[in-house]
């Protein structure tokens, strides 16, 4: 059974973080390429905007290569949905400097060699491997309790992981909050630490995002719903439907 996405944010009383409204991971993806730090990264169209989208691309001299239309929705997706008739949509591609990198994704995204599209994107090759095995091989497409299991060296009803890296921990990316656009293999990982050096010129306040990637971080999920729990906001989210409950706890201190 498929569920349309939706994401829940809310700030707990008095303790908003009005600097994250400036976080953009999706610009920050951006300009890596622009700098031809990466060969490629994904991008979208806006169906409303496309002169504008197209005329961003062709000042930055960058390819872009559409490989299909998807639905807008209302929360973090992990997966496209079919646009609907004569609703706004986004067309999902490829951009890059070059157009042989663009159309060597283009060509790995129709044949699913996701391994490929990995490297191209830069990601660490554990995490590619992971995510092979994760959400294609086992169709896990909210894979932060493997993640955690991959961290711990075993599984429990709770996973309490009191040593992690601040850049690894994407718990709260169903709001954009993180500091690296995939999906980590662990909460320790030393690739994803170094890839997310990359994006530290472009993400404003990365130190503040750093500094509160460090601090206790929960994550509850079961029948399908996260609930993600910190000390200035909580989310709730769509994730994997788990038949019994899931829960990740990053940090020494306990989230009520």
């Amino acid at each position: 059974m498929s569920y349309l996405p939706f994401t829940r944010f809310a700030f707990r009383i008095g303790r908003e973080l009005p600097w994250l409204r400036e976080i953009n991971i999706s610009r920050a993806e951006f300009m890596t390429v622009v700098n031809e730090e990466r060969p490629c990264s994904t991008f979208h169209i806006c169906s409303e905007h496309v002169y504008e989208d197209l005329q961003l691309l062709r000042e930055h001299g960058l390819v872009f290569i559409p490989l299909r239309k998807c639905r807008r929705v209302g929360g973090f997706a992990h997966r496209f949905y079919d646009p609907l008739p004569g609703q706004p949509y986004d067309v999902f591609g490829v951009i890059s400097r070059d157009n042989a990198s663009a159309e060597r994704f283009a060509k790995a995204y129709y044949r699913g060699d996701h391994w490929t599209m990995g490297k191209l994107l830069g990601y660490p090759e554990c995490c590619i491997h992971f995510f092979l095995e994760t959400w294609i091989e086992r169709q896990v497409v909210d894979p932060i309790w493997e993640a955690a299991a991959n961290t711990t060296g075993h599984r429990k009803k709770v996973q309490i992981i009191r040593e992690f890296l601040p850049e690894c921990n994407i718990l709260s990316r169903y709001a954009g909050i993180r500091v690296v656009p995939h999906l980590v293999c662990s909460f320790d990982c030393e690739g994803s630490a170094v890839f997310a050096e990359m994006f530290r010129p472009y993400i404003p306040h990365y130190r503040k995002l750093v500094k509160l990637l460090s601090e206790p971080t929960l994550w509850d999920c079961r029948y399908g719903v996260a609930i993600v729990k910190t000390r200035y906001f909580e989310i709730v989210a769509n994730s994997h439907p788990y038949r019994d409950r899931r829960v990740v706890q990053l940090g020494e201190t306990e989230m009520g």
